[in-house]
């Protein structure tokens, strides 16, 4: 378990979601991940009031997946149980919610999301304005499966009308984090000609991604192969292709 506090803000750096007005960060929370295994039921949750005003809280658990594009999807569950669910918070309070599960290991890794939520509060501007302000964390949960089993592949790479398109998928039974996606292309002479990186997201089991770039004509036209380098939280994936002038477009 971290030992140390992270504000909200820092946390969207290690894939915490933060959503909200940045002026209205006033909790932090630690750990930034919370993993379930064979042995680990429970854990615990630390949330410290770091605004200067009082604060209240509400928690919600959700199961996480992804459709056949990589979206994240969200359902309510009672998989995971929250106590409490409601933080009423001074100025430097901490407090601790607790977390458990009955659910065993699976043969695919459950993936879960809690999010805290400050309970919108009206404040009044200079100018006289009453505006809310909410700020929303979201901490990842997983539940480890029987057997670790960490796969994925570059599943397909074309260009078309100078459009790259890489599809990348999560063929094992645990989520990795796509760090980058780096589209390269060469030359005849393997000189470089074009480079383009893209960030990434969580993948989990059985998702699948479509990363894209668009290459300028000329290039397309003079390159001689395309390759794609994917940096994951587990591993590398890679994948190349060799160009054509009929994918290049008009």
């Amino acid at each position: 378990m971290m030992s140390t506090f992270f504000p909200a803000l820092l946390l969207l750096g290690l894939f915490l979601v933060f959503e909200g007005n940045a002026g209205a960060i006033s909790f932090d929370i630690k750990p930034v991940k919370i993993f379930f295994d064979a042995d680990v039921k429970a854990e615990k949750l630390t949330i410290k009031n770091s605004g200067e005003n009082d604060l209240t809280l509400q928690l919600k658990i959700y199961k996480w997946s992804q459709d056949a594009e990589g979206k994240d999807l969200y359902e309510e569950t009672a998989d995971v149980i929250l106590f409490p669910r409601i933080l009423k918070m001074g100025k430097g309070e901490e407090k601790i919610v607790r977390i458990g599960t009955q659910l065993a290991p699976a043969a695919v890794e459950g993936t879960f999301r809690i999010y805290i939520e400050e309970i919108p509060e009206t404040r009044e501007t200079q100018e006289g304005a009453a505006v809310s302000f909410v700020t929303r964390a979201g901490v990842p949960l997983f539940r480890t499966p029987l057997k670790a089993d960490a796969r994925g592949k570059v599943e397909s790479l074309s260009v078309k009308n100078g459009n790259i398109e890489a599809k990348v998928r999560n063929e094992g039974n645990l989520h990795f984090i796509i760090k980058s996606v780096r589209f390269r292309i060469t030359n005849p002479e393997g000189k470089e000609t074009f480079s383009q990186e893209a960030g990434g997201w969580y993948l989990l089991s059985g998702a699948s991604r479509v990363y894209s770039a668009s290459i300028p004509g000329n290039v397309c036209k003079s390159g001689n192969k395309l390759d794609v380098e994917v940096k994951t939280s587990r591993f590398v994936l890679k994948s190349a292709l060799n160009l054509d002038g009929s994918m290049c477009g008009p």
